[in-house]
């Protein structure tokens, strides 16, 4: 996290130091992150406190989420006589939120603190602290810290929080990762935390820039303020997350939006940047019309379907790689058409037209943007069955004339996985396809499983995975000859798709932390350390 926007090459950025959140009177530290004390235990609440609920004298703005029900109670209290209940409604679970929408400052680093308490007869629930923001059309959730509640006993959740722009909705959030039963809160409070050291903070975009590009996947939340900033001077290109879909650019038949899209290509425009265009046929994110025969029904595989299909699709990318002829330089033209066995994904436009839709994708986007560079993106290519896959497609439409310019490899790694020896494998063996490469979705996950969860990432988690993209960047510069570009997948651990898949969690994937300061990872990439 860090107290200050980038503004130049060389500008001063905040990092991490320890803080003392609160001053506790008798508690117990857990392993995990969180505080537990073994019995109702008053606190004083810091003098500068910017929003302390005790819920003496009702629910203090909190409201319902989720389809609960909140109110006072006296039946547990942390402090006081009073907490807040909240319950579920009609099977579903329970949650509370608190709107701050105009209460924290852009860059400001905050200390939040909530205290919860299980009814005895729970069974138990693993709760959830985070922060809603955004604007009313891209609202952005924040997973802060989680963990497990047992019954008859205060948990304390607290987390450092920086709102890195100014946005029209920002709300704290508890809410249930797992049980359906009731829960108290008391004691939430938002309290401003000291400035940290600076320190000068070297351009990734020109530290490897005469090397391959580098870019960064943003949306539209990432277009204003602090994250603007970091964009700008960090990054040489960029990749709009989503809003050049399908669903988001032709929801229904002709329909077309693309002022989503716009927005991100003129920022990038407007400061020389790059633009890959994501992505124009996938078997997620495309609408339902798509599929369906002129009757509403949902098509079978017939010729007359296909056909159909076929020049829905065409249609489709005429109109939007037409859109952006000149001004987006590369298109990932199919995404993940390579299933784990090694067999093409049978989604419905394989079902439909077999390997023609891919064919006639790439023929459909060369004659939109002629001089447009055009990719087949995938993931896991470092393993050998699906890289060997990929080998054998793009080698069989090559040699029938489909213009593939490009190997897109997304590169959603975790600390342990995979090696850099087999990252290294699948460059070489798509070098002999005479392709260009790219890394296209680039993020390090904490986790190395689906199921585990951390109510903080700890300093060793961290080292792990700076060691792991220092590993990745080593493969990446020895072979600076076959790739043009590495793009991570976000742009800071303040808006990540990791927070919510493959479970909701906290993970911390790229290399700036939530308020954008950079992190081991980054001092490990630029092969520095941070320097007074």
């Amino acid at each position: 996290m860090r107290t200050r926007s980038l503004v130049a090459a060389g500008a001063l950025v905040a990092v991490p130091v320890a803080v003392v959140l609160l001053a506790l009177t008798a508690f117990s530290s857990s392993p995990n992150g969180h505080v537990r004390l073994t019995a109702p235990q008053a606190e004083a609440v810091p003098a500068n406190a910017l929003v302390n609920t005790g819920f003496e004298d009702g629910t203090q703005g909190w409201k319902a989420q989720g389809g609960g029900q909140v109110r006072p109670s006296t039946t547990a209290a942390h402090g006081g006589r009073h907490s807040m209940l909240v319950t579920g409604k009609d099977g579903k679970r329970p949650g509370a939120s608190l709107d701050l929408a105009g209460k924290l400052r852009p860059g400001t680093v905050y200390g939040v603190s909530v205290w919860l308490w299980l009814p005895a007869h729970d069974p138990g629930a693993k709760l959830r602290l985070g922060m809603s923001w955004g604007w009313a059309s891209a609202v952005q959730d924040t997973v802060l810290t989680s963990a497990d509640v047992t019954a008859g006993g205060w948990v304390r959740l607290e987390a450092r929080y920086t709102p890195v722009a100014a946005v029209d909705v920002l709300t704290a959030d508890i809410s249930p990762v797992s049980g359906d039963g009731e829960f108290h809160v008391d004691d939430f409070t938002v309290v401003p935390l000291p400035d940290r050291p600076q320190v000068t903070v070297p351009s990734l975009k020109e530290a490897f820039g005469e090397s391959f590009e580098i870019g960064a996947a943003v949306g539209q939340q990432q277009l204003a303020g602090m994250e603007a900033d970091l964009l700008k001077r960090q990054f040489g290109s960029v990749t709009p997350t989503n809003a050049l879909k399908w669903t988001a650019t032709e929801p229904q038949p002709q329909a077309y939006r693309f002022a989503a899209a716009d927005a991100i290509v003129d920022l990038a425009t407007a400061n020389g940047m790059q633009v890959r265009g994501h992505t124009l046929v996938w078997h997620n994110q495309t609408p339902d019309w798509v599929f369906l025969d002129p009757a509403g029904r949902p098509m079978t595989p017939t010729a007359e379907n296909k056909a159909l299909l076929l020049q829905r699709m065409e249609s489709h990318i005429a109109a939007v790689v037409g859109q952006y002829r000149g001004r987006i330089q590369t298109w990932d033209v199919v995404n993940e058409v390579i299933a784990d066995d090694g067999t093409m994904r049978a989604s419905r436009w394989y079902q439909l037209a077999g390997l023609d839709f891919i064919k006639r994708a790439f023929r459909a986007a060369r004659t939109a943007d002629p001089a447009a560079k055009l990719c087949v993106n995938d993931f896991n290519l470092s393993q050998p069955t699906r890289r060997d896959a990929m080998y054998r497609l793009v080698s069989t439409l090559k040699a029938e004339g489909v213009p593939i310019d490009c190997i897109g490899n997304q590169t959603h790694v975790n600390i342990a996985s995979p090696t850099a020896a087999q990252v290294s494998a699948a460059l070489e063996k798509f070098a002999r396809l005479g392709v260009d490469q790219q890394v296209t979705e680039l993020d390090v996950s904490v986790y190395t499983d689906n199921t585990s969860v951390y109510t903080t990432v700890q300093p060793a988690l961290l080292a792990r995975q700076a060691a792991q993209y220092q590993a990745l960047f080593g493969v990446y510069l020895k072979h600076r000859d076959k790739i043009s570009s590495v793009t991570f997948w976000g742009l800071a651990d303040n808006d990540s798709w990791l927070h919510t898949y493959p479970i909701p969690r906290t993970d911390a994937p790229l290399l700036f932390d939530t308020g954008l300061a950079p992190k081991p990872a980054f001092w490990a990439v630029v092969g520095g350390r941070p320097a007074n």
